[in-house]
C-alpha cells in the first residue's frame, strides 16, 4: 500500500461512532453521524498543538502549562509527550 493511500493519512478522520475513516467532512459517510463538533475539536487541538510548539521554542511556561492542559482536558495527548 502506498503512502497515498494508507489509512492512516493525515487529512483523514476516524467517525467516533462508527469507526469509519474518511475525508473531513460534516457527515459520516457511513452512519450518517454529524460530525460538525467533532471537527471543531479536531481543528482546535491542532491548533492548540502549533500554539503549545510556540509557546516551548519562546520559552513561555506560563502559556505551555495552559496549552497542556487545555489539549489534555480535550482528550488529546499534549504532543510533548
Amino acid at each position: 500500500m502506498s503512502s497515498e493511500q494508507s489509512p492512516d493519512r493525515e487529512d483523514t478522520i476516524r467517525c467516533p461512532v462508527c469507526r469509519a475513516r474518511q475525508t473531513p467532512q460534516a457527515t459520516c459517510r457511513r452512519c450518517r453521524a454529524d460530525l460538525d463538533l467533532f471537527l471543531k475539536a479536531v481543528a482546535s487541538r491542532s491548533e492548540a498543538g502549533r500554539r503549545l510548539a510556540e509557546a516551548e521554542q519562546s520559552g513561555d511556561a506560563v502559556t505551555v502549562e495552559s496549552l497542556r492542559g487545555y489539549l489534555q482536558w480535550l482528550g488529546g495527548s499534549t504532543l510533548a509527550d
